[in-house]
């Protein structure tokens, strides 16, 4: 076994990170993967523990979020026995602060009822009831907290509620926020002390995942937390998934111009301080995204419930490939390997198909043949902003995941036009990918679809099946009907495409007014920070505006990241 440890840091990353557990834990339902072989290795993700009820499984994951930003769920509440422990070495300023307690969505309330039933005998009837309809929860209108659709078990070790920072209350919104708190007396070994505690357990870490807001202050806690893992295990691969929502509309132009610009500035010392310790980033932001950037959905990209779940079901399609059973990429380190082969290209940029464009009763063969002249740019909508969505730009790497295809879609027709039912969709992929011209392309199939849990968002169009297929153009999903699996594919590229991207914030940062930059400054960041982060953001302007794909090299480095 080879674990993964997660680390998530703030509130909208732990939208995402919520979205993304559900996701997972959905994955222990028969439905979508065969219990005796699975097909993905869940012990990578999560930790078993034997208790006197039975097995009990928990995510691999330590949380970062603000006092308050749980909603009904407190830290103190999944520790009762322990409520002060964490923080009893504390000798700062303490303040007191009195909030009403939140009440549990109705989602969390059905899962508890469920819980209740469970513990009571069984009728003494034979005959096995039907199940009883859902409820219309109303997730997509009524989420206000990450933990407001959870269905997966939290731990206690699972959750830092950063000591003094209060939700919707204490200003947190400057990168050095973070760094300043770390770094205040006995701090650091508060907020650390869970994650050494889950890489401790760890037997045979394979590497981490870290989901960041890197508009916040959670950015600057990212930057010394992940700075410290880099140390600790520092032959092992470090991913890092720097996340943004949309950006908040302000009252008057002015305020919005401020706002604008210290979410640049945030973004731009962000990327100097994660990517130094990362082996892999990966910016992901719904900012550029509009409600017909999926056709197949009714997105609303201002809602973090949303976009949030957009982002989990992209990020666990294009981890796959090393989470799987027996993948022939093997472990994480390669994984990274393929893509960061040349050490100043660290950055990839990630973009998807939700779901995945095949319609019902066609042939993957049949569907990638009629595709001629269809570039992949016209089927995979890019996650990161500024991304150069063009047919002439091509990946110098690029890993493609396709997950969960149809068995109707294995219909395979030889020159004779003899159809016989293929084993899987490999040989299919790489006949049309070797027509796509790329420096190196991984290709990764697996038949486990993108499972919908039930608190997913309701935004799949009516011209998607049940199996999330596309329906024809008379063809409609029944009233009722709920979409609860899809085939989905994601793109993982380094490409000169993404050059815009840092060109872009490059420019942004140049044009920073003074007042913003005071802001800063106040909190602690000197005039070399900013100088830091603009010699970055050349160095990647430089990097990937140079490139072609003709002459970049695949072979990865001797030593691990």
């Amino acid at each position: 076994m080879k674990e993964i440890l997660t680390l998530q840091f703030g509130t909208y990353a732990n939208y995402v990170g919520s979205h993304f557990w559900n996701l997972q834990d959905e994955l222990f339902n028969p439905m979508y993967m065969n219990q005796e072989s699975p097909e993905i290795a869940q012990d990578i993700l999560f930790r078993f523990t034997d208790t006197q009820h039975g097995p009990v499984c928990h995510p691999r994951v330590v949380m970062f979020e603000t006092k308050g930003g749980m909603g009904s769920v407190t830290a103190s509440s999944l520790n009762p026995v322990d409520r002060e422990a964490p923080f009893d070495h504390w000798r700062g300023r303490v303040q007191r602060v009195e909030a009403d307690t939140v009440p549990k969505s109705k989602y969390l309330e059905y899962l508890d009822d469920q819980e209740e039933q469970q513990g009571q005998p069984a009728p003494a009837s034979s005959a096995q009831p039907e199940a009883p309809a859902l409820p219309d929860f109303a997730l997509d209108d009524t989420v206000q907290y990450w933990t407001d659709y959870a269905k997966y078990r939290l731990h206690p070790r699972n959750v830092v509620e950063l000591p003094g920072i209060h939700h919707d209350l204490t200003p947190f919104d400057l990168f050095p926020h973070g760094g300043s708190l770390f770094d205040s007396a006995s701090m650091d070994d508060t907020m650390l002390e869970n994650v050494r505690w889950m890489l401790e357990e760890c037997e045979n870490i394979s590497g981490v995942h870290a989901i960041v807001d890197i508009d916040s202050g959670f950015s600057g806690v990212a930057a010394r937390v992940l700075e410290w893992a880099h140390d600790e295990i520092p032959k092992h691969p470090l991913v890092t998934f720097g996340v943004m929502p949309h950006s908040l509309r302000e009252p008057s132009p002015l305020l919005q111009e401020e706002s604008r610009s210290r979410r640049v500035v945030n973004q731009a010392l962000s990327y100097h301080s994660l990517l130094s310790v990362s082996s892999l980033f990966v910016p992901l932001s719904s900012s550029h995204l509009m409600p017909e950037s999926f056709p197949g959905l009714h997105l609303q990209p201002s809602k973090p419930f949303h976009s949030s779940a957009l982002f989990a079901a992209a990020i666990d399609t294009a981890t796959m490939p090393y989470r799987m059973s027996s993948s022939a990429l093997g472990e994480m380190t390669y994984f990274t390997s393929l893509l960061t082969s040349q050490p100043e290209m660290n950055v990839a940029a990630l973009s998807c198909c939700l779901p995945f464009p095949l319609p019902r009763a066609t042939s993957l063969q049949s569907f990638l043949q009629n595709a001629e002249g269809v570039h992949l740019v016209d089927w995979f909508t890019p996650l990161m902003p500024g991304f150069r969505k063009a047919r002439l730009t091509f990946p110098l790497v690029q890993s493609i995941m396709c997950r969960g295809l149809p068995n109707s879609a294995r219909v395979v027709t030889d020159v004779n036009g003899h159809a016989t039912m293929g084993k899987d969709f490999s040989g299919v992929w790489d006949e049309y990918l070797a027509r796509v011209p790329a420096a190196h392309t991984n290709r990764v199939v697996s038949d486990v679809p993108l499972p919908v849990p039930v608190p997913f968002p309701h935004f799949f169009s009516s011209r998607i099946s049940h199996a999330g297929e596309l329906l024809p153009e008379t063809e409609f999903r029944g009233n009722g009907e709920d979409v609860v699996s899809c085939p989905m594919a994601t793109q993982l590229q380094v490409s000169s495409a993404m050059s815009p991207h840092f060109e872009e914030l490059q420019k942004a940062m140049k044009s920073v007014q003074r007042r913003t930059k005071l802001q800063f400054e106040k909190e602690g960041i000197r005039v070399d920070d900013f100088l830091n982060a603009d010699t970055t953001l050349d160095s990647l302007v430089a990097a990937y505006g140079s490139q072609s794909y003709e002459d970049f090299s695949m072979e990865p480095e001797d030593d691990d990241k």
